[in-house]
This record gives C-alpha cells, structure tokens and sequence, in this order.
C-alpha cells in the first residue's frame, strides 16, 4: 500500500462528507439522502464493479436477472414521503417503466392436449388497497438506472439550488478492503475521522480516503461489517466500541439454499395452444410453466415475471433443491433434449426452436446462484461520540461514524418480497434519526431542538432497527418459505402444513371480524406496521392456538398420573 499522509487527506476533508461503498439501489438512495439538506454531505459513491463490464450493475444480466417489488413499503422513499423530502422522481420513472403487480397471471400446463387457461388478474399479499398503493415490478438494472438519472437530476439542480446542498460523485470498479479510525488531536481541535482504504478492481492500485460518515451498503458478504467485527483495534479510540456486535446471526430456513439460475426467452414467445394456434405471451404478463415429471428430483417449473422492456430477452427462471437432476447438465444439447421431454408443448427444437442453441450452452454451463441463509447484524452504526460528554460543548463536524444500511445488515431469501423495501426503509429511517426525528414515525422528537449530534442520531438509528430487523428476519424465516415448489418429499409434507396453518389464521380472521389477525405474511407490506407488531401479532395467534394443545395435555397428565379425579 502507498505511503499516505493521513494528517493532509483529513486537512482537505475539512467539510462535511460521506462515503457511501456500494453502488446499488440502497446505497444510490443513501447518495441522495446525505446529499440533500438539511444533512448536505458531499457524497462519493464507490461499486466494486465497473460500470463497462459484462457484469455491470446498470445492464441486463442474464445469469441473475433480478427483479425487484417495490411495495408501499420501500415507496416511503420512492414516492418521496410523507414530507415529499424525497426523490418522487424515482416513482415516476418506476411507474412508467415498471408493471404494476395484479395484472394478468396464467399457468401453462405441460400437456399439448389441455388448452392454456385464460390469464387471470393475481392476488397477493402485497398491496395497500386501503391506501390505494400499488407495488411495482422493475428489473433491478432499471431500478439503478433511474437512480442514476435523478442523482444527474439532482447535480444539475444543485448548480442553481446554492451551497446548502451536497455533491455526489459515482465511480465504479472501485472496492473497499479496509476500513479504521484515525483521529487528529490538537490543543484546539479534537477531530476524529473514518480512514476507507479503495482498491481499484482493474489494475489492483489502492488510495486512502477519509470521511466523517462511512455508510455499508455493500450486501451480503459487506466489508464494511467485515473491519467492524475485526476492529477493536483499529477502532480503540472510540467509546465503548464492540466488534463482536457486528458478528452476523443466522438461521436456515425452507428456501435457503435453492438454487437458481435464469434461461432466457425471445420476447413475445409463442406457445402452441390445444388447438393448433398459437398463445403469444404478453410481456406485462407472468407465466407459471409445469412440468411433465414431477418426481422429487426432476421436478422443475419455469417462471416468467413481468415487464415493460419490449426488446430484451424474457428470463425464465427456475428455482430447485441443489439434488435436482436438473443441476447435474452441463451439456447445451442435452440440455435441450432434457426441457422438450419436461415442457412438450414447448417449442424447443434444436436450431429451429424458441431458444437459440447458443443460449442452451450459456445455460447449460451456468452456475446460478443460491438463496442466502436468513441473517442479520444486531451492530448497525459505529461512531465516534461520548455519550457521557456534555452534547452542548461538542461539534457535531468533529464527529465521525459508520452506519449499515441494506444487505449488510439484513439479507433473506424473496420469500416475502421485502429485501429492497427493508433496504430503502433503513435508508428513510437513517433520515429520520439524522433530523432527530422518532426514526419509526418520522415525528419531530421535543428533546431535540435542534439537529442532534452524528453518534447520538447514529445510536437512535441502531436502536429503533436493531429490533425491526430482527423481527424481520423472523417473517422472513416463517413467513412463506413453500412457495417455489419444492419437490422433496419431506418438502411437500411441510408445504401442506404451512398451507393449512395460513387458511386456519384466516378463517379465524374471518370468523372473529378481525379480531384475529391473519398470518404474518399477509402484512408485511403494510407500510403502517412495523414488522415487530406485525410478529406480535402472528405471535399472539400463535399462543392462542396453542391454548387447546396445551389444555388436553394438562388432562392427559392428570388422568394419567391420577393427581385428581375427572
């Protein structure tokens, strides 16, 4: 590493800044955030991968082919709040480039002889009807793509706005590999700062930048959180520091651990009906495509979600237990061979089919992916402030902090469409506790007249979200984990179980007009309800079920044991 001079990078930093490492759409949000007053940060945004490479974040990737549900929840931000302080661009451009969920839904059987069903409008549990809030499908390079264009947006009104507000610089293929405190003492200042050592993804060359706010938005394997677990050294100098807080927490759930990868079909694809004409799909339309063999290690189903990008190849997802046969292909032809005996209805021909032989060799070889453990780090922030000094005496630009949003502190499967809500959500709560607002409400708190200091607004933050991600990752792990069609026996077994448990929750719902709330995963879009009540809730039926279980033991070990008479 080259020889730096801490003591002039922190001289030329003299102004409020923040480094935000991650280049997604949390961390894009956190960018304009900080940047926009009253917290008027000058932002540097560094993604670990280069925007001109094949796996740039802000281009079609057809090895993931990630799409992203942005419910009420997440469109507290997208939709700029309820204090319109935000970025409601950003739901414009989702409005008018995403599919609105509810729209046309079919199944395609496998069976050339049964005729394809008529789309049919979906139901689920993600929408606010009360509130007349549509969630909204986007594909997760579009979805940064227009947080790009109104952080443009944002720079160009900033020329006329005036100084009040803060700058935003994006560069990619730059990745963090260190992270540590350093802190400047003199006789008339005592200035602390967070030293980020960057490494260039290209050439391997490193630089040192400093900050007074560091913000982790950089996923799941976050090295941000990866310094802070090891850093009770690097971190000495400041009060109270735990490392071991920040040590991830995990638990397997149903899904964790399928994998998935993504075969991609022509837009408007067509489907040969029962009756000799042909179904052609609609992009704005999803699709559930069954197999032919549906033993537990061949069953496979295709799944088409919407969109509005008429011109770009349609991904076909499939999501398997890692024994599934399918898993064990590397070859193109015959992997072919093996989806024309799974789907015969399909046109999967070799050279003349719907799929191009090279795009069966791309997928044939492809990897995937797997969904993560459910997991999350009770440590969120890190900072600088004493809690014990006197708070009228300190400079809040003479503190200096670390604070995790998105994956780095909460990541699941999709089980229950959350993860990019939770994500933009810690971005609006990261607000509210910078403001010195109730970081849940957004209500202004009366103790804080003014702007409180960075590690006070920090600990806020850290502690209204420790306890709604945990609950999180509680809704995540129960909440609907059968949905993807797991074929093992066992699988099956449990799907029906947590079938029969949703159905029982809600003719109870039903039966007693509210009185009992419906399963958990029914509300977790619910921008109204945390997700602690939303557990507590679930929690409470729970017990309540339970009671007639618990009763007939009780009897059962009286009669048994004969401690009274019945």
């Amino acid at each position: 590493m080259p020889q730096v001079d801490v003591e002039e990078i922190i001289e030329t930093k003299k102004k409020r800044n923040a480094i935000i490492i991650g280049g997604g759409p949390v961390g894009l949000a956190a960018a304009l955030t900080l940047a926009k007053a009253p917290h008027s940060f000058d932002v540097t945004v560094y993604e670990a991968t280069p925007d001109d490479s094949p796996s740039s974040t802000r281009i079609f990737d057809p090895t993931k082919a990630y799409s992203y549900l942005i419910n009420a929840r997440g469109q507290k931000f997208t939709s700029g709040g309820k204090h319109n302080r935000y970025f409601p661009e950003i739901q414009t451009f989702i409005e008018s480039m995403g599919v609105p969920l509810g729209g046309a839904f079919a199944v395609v059987p496998w069976d050339p002889k049964k005729a394809i069903p008529k789309s049919s409008n979906t139901i689920m549990p993600f929408s606010d009807k009360r509130k007349k809030i549509n969630p909204y499908w986007i594909p997760r390079h579009s979805l940064i793509n227009i947080m790009h264009d109104v952080i443009e947006m944002y720079n160009s009104n900033k020329t006329l706005a005036g100084n009040d507000m803060g700058t935003i610089e994006y560069f990619s293929g730059i990745k963090c590999v260190d992270v540590k405190a350093s802190e400047e003492h003199t006789s008339e200042v005592n200035s602390s700062s967070v030293l980020v050592t960057l490494q260039n993804t290209v050439n391997g060359t490193e630089s040192l930048e400093s900050c007074q706010l560091l913000v982790g938005a950089d996923g799941i394997d976050s090295k941000v959180r990866d310094c802070l677990s090891r850093g009770n050294e690097a971190f000495q100098s400041w009060p109270r520091f735990k490392g071991n807080k920040f040590n991830v927490k995990k638990w397997v759930s149903p899904s964790t651990g399928l994998r998935i990868k993504a075969l991609q079909f022509p837009p408007g694809f067509q489907i040969k009906d029962s009756d000799g004409s042909m179904f052609i799909t609609e992009g704005e339309a999803a699709y559930a495509m069954r197999p032919k063999n549906t033993s537990p290690l061949k069953y496979l189903s295709l799944g088409l979600l919407p969109t509005t990008v008429k011109d770009s190849p349609r991904p076909g997802l499939i999501i398997t237990r890692p024994k599934n046969d399918f898993w064990k292909i590397t070859d193109g032809e015959e992997m072919r061979q093996y989806f024309q005996k799974q789907f015969p209805r399909m046109d999967f021909r070799k050279g003349e089919g719907i799929i191009s032989d090279q795009e069966w060799e791309r997928f044939a070889v492809a990897q995937g992916t797997r969904f993560p453990h459910c997991q999350y780090s009770p440590g969120l922030q890190a900072s600088s402030g004493n809690d014990d000094e006197d708070s009228s005496t300190i400079d809040n630009s003479k503190e200096c902090g670390i604070v995790l949003v998105g994956d780095a502190v909460h990541s699941f499967p999709p089980d229950i469409g959350q993860g990019i809500n939770a994500g933009l959500t810690d971005v609006v709560a990261l607000d509210h506790a910078l403001r010195g607002e109730n970081v849940l409400t957004g209500q202004q708190m009366k103790k804080y007249s003014k702007i409180p200091r960075l590690s006070t607004a920090l600990k806020n933050y850290e502690r209204e979200r420790e306890p709604e991600t945990r609950s999180l990752i509680r809704l995540a792990r129960f909440g609907a984990p059968y949905q993807y069609g797991q074929s093992l026996r066992f699988d099956r077994l449990r799907t029906k179980l947590w079938f029969m448990n949703v159905i029982l929750r809600t003719v109870l719902n039903k039966l007693t007009f509210g009185l009992i709330p419906k399963a958990a995963f029914f509300s977790a879009s619910n921008p109204d309800m945390s997700y602690r009540k939303v557990m507590r809730r679930a929690d409470s039926t729970t017990a309540l079920l339970s009671l007639p279980l618990l009763f007939y033991a009780i009897t059962w070990m009286v009669k048994k044991f004969k401690f009274v008479t019945i």
